[in-house]
Parts: structure tokens; C-alpha cells; sequence
């Protein structure tokens, strides 16, 4: 059978009679129609993805026959990986690491900046861009352009202090791929966060895809939010068995389909915490407690495995 990545996804047969297509398939739009998936369309072909997929998604695309072969491999990466720092000593309030460009990306770090939350002590960005770009890219999400006017009030910096962000870098030592390297540099800026907001792969396509960036702030019993695809948190839930930290967050943006709202939506969430102190930040840590706990010993346990294991047999 052949095996396909995101490297070499042009060079997909369509007429082969079983695929397996690894990693994000180039996403889904909002009618969950997917480019690759498009090309395979009118064969008897079986594709085995890293998708569990939903309805719409087997609708539209009757000849295919869907198998899931397990989550994204490095989501099991780190495993080995031991967090010595048992004890929380809040000094930051949120970071985010923010690996290879794309547009959900230039979203995120357009608007932690924006709302004065970009720490770059404790929040990387490893692409530069500039400002019409980004402009450009909520543009396209809007056919109502008073909206993207004023979605953009949330995102876009206007001063020179923002054009020089946006084409500036800032890393720590990140090595692709070396994903037990790269929690050991950052699990101490993770350890005095409050708050981790995961910065997904394809974060403005429409299908749930969690990848291995959920599981660093988890095996560093973080509190964490993730920018990813609409349902991304349920998903999770549903078939993974990780719970939400729905003490302390309302997770109601997850629900909303555009990413742009979607990303307002979750600033708004953040936005009542950042005026919190570091000892209310850990009252509310305690809070979720049980579910930090549960959410550890569950990957570690590889019980989210076993949770999986039904739908692989599917």
C-alpha cells in the first residue's frame, strides 16, 4: 500500500485501490470538502487516514471507504518525558508556541500582540510577515466587509511598533520533529504560565485534527485552550478521553465555525484572567485539579489509546 505525507501529497494516485494519507490532508473547508479527497472522488479506493471523520465528510464522498489508523504518531512522543516541576510558581500569564507559518498562526501572534500578551520570554512566532498579508487573510473569511473591518480592530497593530512584529522572529532553540528536546526547553515557561494556548497545525480548516502540541502543556499539568478547528476540544473528549477544563473556561467558542470569530471569542475568554493575580491564578488551578490529574495519568496510562482502539477496528 502506499503510504502518503504532506511532502509528497501532489504525487497521489487516484487510481490505486487502497491509500494511506498521513498527517492534515491540507484540511477541510467549511462544507468539509478536502483537496485531496476531492481527486480520489469518483474511484472504489480506501483511504486510511489519521482522521476520525465526521458524517458530512463520508456523504460527501460516497466511493470512498474510510479507516482511521490511530491519532497523529507524535502524539505518543512524549511519553518519556518526565515533569520534575510538581509545585506551580505563576509568573507569567499565558504562553504559545507558534512553530512553522501559517494563517491561523499569523492570527494568533498578530493578536496576543495586539492585546499586549506576546511575552517573548515565553511566547515564540518562527516566521516572519507584515501587515497587508495578514489584513488580507481575515479578508477572506468575510464577505461582509464592515465585519472584517472590524474583526481586524482585534488583530491588526496599525503602528510601526506592529509592522516590525509581525516581520520579527522569536525562538527558542526548536528543533522539528525532536518533540522530547523540545518540551525540555520549554516546560519551565510552560510550568509558570497559567495558561498555554496551543497553536494548532491547519487551524483554520474545519475538521478536527489534534496533533502532539495539545499533549505539552497536559504532561506539564497546565491549564491550556487550544486556536485550533471548530469542535477541536470535544473531539478530544469524545474520542480520546480528555477532559475540558469547564470548571474554570466556557468552551462555547469552540462551537464557532469561522476561525477569525473564533479567535476574538477565545481572547474573550482569556481576557476577564489576565487581570487576575498570581495567587487567584492558582485558586483557579486548584480548581480543575482533578481533571489536570486525570488528563495526566490518562496519557501517561496510554488509556486515550485504549479509547481509540474501537475506532481503528472500525
Amino acid at each position: 500500500m502506499q503510504v502518503y505525507n504532506y511532502r509528497n501529497y501532489h504525487l497521489i494516485d487516484p487510481n490505486k485501490e487502497c491509500l494511506e494519507i498521513l498527517d492534515h490532508m491540507d484540511g477541510f473547508t467549511q462544507d468539509f470538502k478536502n483537496p485531496i479527497l476531492e481527486r480520489l472522488k469518483n474511484n472504489k479506493i480506501k483511504v486510511r487516514t489519521q482522521y476520525i471523520f465526521n458524517e458530512q465528510v463520508k456523504t460527501n464522498y460516497p466511493n470512498l471507504s474510510f479507516q482511521f489508523t490511530g491519532l497523529f504518531k507524535t502524539v505518543e512522543s512524549l511519553h518519556k518525558f518526565q515533569n520534575f516541576n510538581n509545585k506551580k510558581n505563576f509568573r507569567n500569564f499565558l504562553c504559545s508556541f507558534n512553530g512553522t507559518d501559517n494563517v491561523a498562526r499569523q492570527f494568533l501572534t498578530a493578536t496576543l500582540f495586539k492585546m499586549g500578551w506576546f511575552n517573548s520570554n515565553y511566547t515564540s512566532k518562527m516566521f516572519g510577515t507584515f501587515r497587508d498579508r495578514i489584513d488580507g487573510n481575515i479578508d477572506q473569511f468575510f464577505d461582509d466587509t464592515n465585519q472584517s473591518r472590524i474583526y481586524r480592530k482585534f488583530i491588526i497593530d496599525d503602528s510601526d511598533q506592529g509592522e516590525e512584529f509581525y516581520k520579527s522572529v522569536h525562538g527558542f532553540e526548536y528543533q522539528p520533529y525532536n518533540h522530547l528536546s523540545n518540551i525540555n526547553v520549554l516546560a519551565d515557561k510552560i510550568n509558570s504560565s497559567f495558561i498555554q494556548i496551543v497553536s494548532e497545525s491547519v487551524g483554520v480548516s474545519y475538521h478536527p485534527f489534534p496533533t502532539e502540541k495539545f499533549v505539552y502543556p497536559l504532561v506539564c499539568k497546565t491549564l491550556w485552550l487550544a486556536y485550533s478547528q471548530p469542535l477541536y476540544h470535544d473531539y478530544l473528549e469524545k474520542y480520546c478521553g480528555f477532559k475540558k477544563y469547564d470548571k474554570v473556561f466556557d468552551y462555547s467558542f469552540d462551537t464557532i465555525t469561522n476561525p477569525v470569530k473564533r479567535l476574538i471569542a477565545l481572547m474573550s475568554v482569556l481576557h476577564k484572567f489576565s487581570y487576575l493575580s498570581a495567587d487567584d491564578w492558582h485558586d483557579l488551578y486548584l480548581i480543575e485539579n482533578d481533571t489536570i490529574e486525570h488528563n495526566y495519568n490518562h496519557y501517561y496510562s496510554k488509556d486515550y489509546l485504549k479509547c481509540l482502539q474501537k475506532y481503528t477496528n472500525e
